[in-house]
């Protein structure tokens, strides 16, 4: 009877648990200081797997993405809790007034420096558009003679109480970064499918002769070509390494390609048609009317 009881009981927390995993961690109801660790762990499980230059590169949010491959993060309020209860320093918020806080009012509260921002420049454009046929004066005025007040723009414009900056963008064109050998090696982007399994094959064969020799080493570069393939997915680029969808890939493509050449031909054997029946015609023409023209002398000569 107390096996039953037990079982009855480890049920009903295993279904309270997983009901309580479908809320989000934001709205569940934890302080800021417990949020704050939360997103410092997974930035910092992020920073341990990149380089210097890749930690310049993506964006918190593209290591937030990176640190949840890993496995290291808590994704559900179960885990946080666990966790919160194995750390002697923390504790378990509970949810304000009995209830769980909507997303809604998360929201609301941490935005509120927004909203407020947002209300001052609403203000600030019903008193502009209060004054816009004055400023289209000014701006015929200036229209006029533009090289009489020229000055080089400011980095703050102040408007009344407001003080905007003033962004200036460069147009200038970005050289395109040529790829060092290493970087061209391990690139497998593009359309030529034929190229790129040659390319996948060739590594594949390296790789092989690599594990013959010293298969911790292959390890490796297998990590570092996954860890490669990650990066380059995360940053949006396709990375075509695939042997057998490249081979699929290959198959469509030539297919296509003699899809293509048939449809020319096709189009040729017509156009050819088309002209000598056109050519045919005119000669037809052609004869009629010298012979005509042999008729009516003819008749001119009697």
């Amino acid at each position: 009877m107390d096996d039953q009881i037990i079982r009855d009981v480890r049920d009903t927390n295993d279904k309270i648990t997983a009901n309580l995993d479908l809320i989000p961690i934001s709205s569940w109801g934890f302080d800021t200081t417990i949020m704050n660790k939360l997103r410092n762990q997974k930035h910092s499980a992020a920073n341990n797997l990149l380089s210097k230059s890749e930690k310049m590169q993506l964006s918190n949010n593209k290591k937030q993405y990176i640190a949840r491959g890993t496995g290291t993060i808590r994704n559900n309020v179960s885990e946080v809790m666990t966790w919160m209860a194995e750390d002697s320093q923390l504790s378990v918020m509970k949810p304000k007034n009995g209830h769980i806080k909507p997303d809604a009012k998360v929201k609301a509260e941490n935005g509120s420096a927004r909203e407020k921002q947002i209300e001052t420049s609403k203000a600030f454009q019903q008193k502009v558009s209060t004054k816009e046929p004055k400023a289209k004066i000014h701006k015929v005025e200036n229209a006029i003679s533009p090289n009489e007040n020229e000055t080089k723009p400011e980095d703050v414009v102040k408007v009344g109480d407001i003080a905007y900056s003033a962004l200036n963008f460069s147009t200038a064109p970005v050289e395109k970064k040529k790829l060092t050998k290493m970087e061209s090696r391990n690139k497998f982007a593009g359309k030529d499918y034929q190229r790129l399994l040659k390319k996948v094959e060739k590594r594949n064969e390296r790789l092989d002769n690599i594990r013959e020799k010293d298969p911790e080493k292959a390890k490796n570069i297998e990590q570092h070509i996954q860890w490669e393939r990650v990066m380059n997915r995360a940053k949006g680029q396709k990375v075509k390494d695939n042997v057998d969808l490249l081979k699929k890939g290959l198959k469509s493509k030539m297919k296509q390609k003699i899809k293509s050449k048939k449809m020319w031909k096709e189009r040729t054997k017509k156009v050819k048609k088309f002209q000598n029946k056109k050519q045919e015609r005119r000669d037809a023409n052609i004869e009629k009317r010298k012979v005509g023209k042999k008729d009516r002398k003819a008749k001119k000569g009697k």
